[in-house]
């Protein structure tokens, strides 16, 4: 059992790094990827925590691409063996920006009679991230929303009054950056793309032809039905499979570490593509 696609208080989680291994290690993981979003300052605790439990470690990263239709492109940066390059360098652009958006979220929100401040994001947070997640989290500590989910519908996504979009790359550039950094570019959650089933072979091959390595065909947070399809296509179209469960520790809390869709593990077989 294993699990690509995980997240840290480096960026929306709940657990620090070498929390999450502990956690890993509690319930057998073989390995791990840690993909905290726009950030590599994980990956050092997690890889040190992972050696000692025992455990494979895949560096990892999650980025946001300039999408300009329905729905969100997330790119999973695995396997990365170069962590000081370009790649570095573009994260920390995103950091500033992400700090500006942030700022603009709790203006809206104060504007509208939602006291919210960034110190309460920051102690909800417990790093040096904050995102969607942590104020998820504050509507519903202060009775704004009954749970995450209807917190993220009602005030946190494209469309809602209190959503900002955050700064993104394209897909080229980030590609070749985790290309850069010897890594693999995986399509995170391809069911957020909001591509109906007889378009996306065509949109996913024309993605191949920028450099996609792969798509991450089993999620956490889609149907078993859905991901057979998504595995089908990759297979299709020759691009490698990768399956996380997109664990956020109590940030989401419908997402399990080391469970797919389904609720099915996720299995080993995923790991040879990234190490």
């Amino acid at each position: 059992m294993i699990d690509l696609h995980s997240h840290t208080t480096c960026s929306d989680g709940s657990l620090t790094p070498k929390e999450l291994i502990q956690k890993a290690k509690e319930i057998g993981l073989k390995a791990i990827a840690i993909t905290d979003h726009d950030t590599l300052s994980g990956l050092k605790d997690g890889k040190e925590a992972a050696i000692e439990s025992d455990i494979t470690f895949i560096p990892g990263v999650e980025l946001e691409i300039t999408y300009p239709y329905k729905g969100e492109f997330h790119l999973l940066g695995l396997g990365l063996k170069k962590n000081d390059g370009a790649l570095s360098r573009a994260l920390d652009e995103l950091q500033d920006y992400r700090i500006e958006r942030n700022r603009e979220m709790i203006h809206l929100l104060n504007k509208d009679g939602i006291n919210i401040s960034y110190n309460d994001l920051t102690s909800i947070a417990g790093g040096e991230i904050i995102a969607r997640p942590h104020f998820s989290r504050f509507l519903v500590n202060n009775g704004y929303a009954k749970n995450q989910n209807e917190a993220f519908k009602k005030y946190l996504t494209p469309g809602c009054p209190y959503f900002v979009p955050k700064r993104s790359l394209e897909l080229k550039d980030a590609i070749n950056l985790i290309h850069e950094s010897e890594g693999k570019a995986v399509i995170a959650h391809p069911q957020s793309l909001y591509i109906s089933w007889s378009k996306l072979p065509e949109i996913l091959k024309g993605y191949k032809s920028l450099g996609l390595d792969g798509i991450e065909a089993w999620h956490g947070g889609n149907s078993k039905k859905d991901c057979t399809k998504f595995e089908k296509i990759a297979s299709d179209l020759k691009l490698i499979v990768s399956g996380g469960s997109d664990y956020h520790g109590l940030n989401i809390e419908d997402r399990v570490l080391g469970v797919g869709a389904g609720e099915r593990s996720i299995p080993d077989i995923f790991l040879s593509n990234f190490i």
